[in-house]
């Protein structure tokens, strides 16, 4: 029998990928059936409906990142994902009479509730190349309040982002103002208005999610193959979180491995992010990094949104919080100026059911949390 040969392009697919799908041609599981989504104990359950396929396990996970092989003689199957609510899977027979099978037991199983939810892929360095997981969150699995932001008409603000050509938002201000927490809620904004998204005209009408990317790690931002994959992805949204020394002003000379990356990271994300190509990915950075110190191509009109400095709240605005969340017992602070985090941790604390506030210390002096967080800058 004549093979299929496949060749391994690293600006759209990972080594790793091209040699899973050369093993799944090699073998003859040539009906595939894609990117499904399932819940996992919706899994176990449907798992268990096949069980006559007597699938041998493989089982790579590793951390927060799951990966499976499930493989007989008639069909293969790959899960991956994260142990939070959703896996994804996909499905290779060697006949289409066994993925008929097996696909009438999958939507058994699976819950069709692709509605009101996200897509992210978490990006990150795993043995020296980029990798990722993929999870589906709900509005369930994060909360996020307009409250929070007395000062912003939230809704406006991200309207305007994602229907201008400018695209990026760059987020500053102290530790504790709420930057992660306003992401939160641009994702809220995008579930509810997921059809005005700039790439909502590429998607399947039956599966209008937002499509976002998150990253942390440095080494990614500075990697070329990430950039080719996120050019190839269009996500509505990428989230580049906690970046400081990354966007100050680029080095002539460059000292440091980190004034390497740093460099590297910038001519990418401009070239991106220019307009001679043409995209609608949209970025959010996150930044404790002083907005005036700042790479001053990165402010350029046209490629710059906004500037946000989240400030504290005051002490009616945050009471406004407090009460809007029915506690019944008295406002704890006494300070003008309240971090978000500050009364975001309070409220959840007495929102909890299942502990019981009181104090536990019968001595003064003993906690030293403040003294430690002054230290670190909250």
């Amino acid at each position: 029998m004549q093979k299929l040969n496949i060749t391994y392009n690293g600006d759209n697919f990972g080594i790793s990928d091209a040699l899973v799908f050369n093993n799944i041609v090699n073998d003859e599981y040539t009906n595939p059936i894609e990117d499904l989504s399932i819940k996992h104990d919706e899994f176990n359950d449907f798992i268990k409906s096949i069980e006559l396929y007597n699938f041998t396990i493989y089982d790579f996970t590793s951390g927060k990142r799951v990966l499976k092989y499930y493989k007989s003689d008639k069909a293969m199957l790959i899960v991956s994902g994260t142990h939070s609510k959703t896996l994804f899977l996909d499905i290779y027979t060697k006949t289409l009479e066994d993925s008929e099978k097996i696909f009438k037991q999958y939507n058994k199983y699976s819950t069709d509730d692709e509605s009101d939810g996200i897509f992210i892929t978490n990006y990150f360095i795993e043995n020296g190349s980029v990798q990722n997981s993929v999870e589906r969150l709900e509005k369930s699995d994060y909360k996020a309040n307009k409250l929070y932001y007395p000062y912003i008409k939230t809704d406006s603000m991200f309207n305007q982002f994602f229907g201008n050509q400018e695209n990026i938002l760059l987020l500053c201000g102290k530790p504790g103002t709420g930057k992660s927490k306003m992401v939160s809620l641009m994702f809220n904004y995008m579930i509810d208005n997921v059809e005005f998204l700039p790439n909502s005209k590429d998607k399947d009408e039956d599966l209008l999610i937002p499509d976002i990317a998150y990253v942390k790690n440095i080494e990614v931002l500075a990697n070329d193959s990430w950039w080719k994959q996120i050019s190839n992805r269009n996500y509505d949204l990428v989230v580049l979180d906690d970046l400081d020394f990354f966007l100050t002003s680029r080095n002539k000379e460059v000292q440091t491995h980190e004034d390497e990356l740093k460099n590297k990271f910038l001519s990418q994300f401009l070239s991106f992010t220019d307009g001679i190509i043409k995209n609608n990915t949209k970025f959010v950075i996150t930044t404790n990094q002083e907005y005036n110190d700042i790479d001053n191509a990165l402010l350029r009109k046209g490629r710059l949104f906004d500037i946000l400095e989240l400030r504290t709240l005051n002490n009616d605005e945050a009471q406004n919080i407090w009460k809007d969340n029915n506690l019944d017992m008295d406002f704890p602070f006494t300070e003008n100026q309240i971090l978000q985090a500050d009364l975001g941790s309070m409220i959840e604390k007495y929102n909890n059911k299942y502990v019981e506030i009181e104090k536990y210390l019968l001595e003064d002096n003993i906690s030293k949390i403040n003294n430690a967080s002054k230290k670190v800058g909250f």
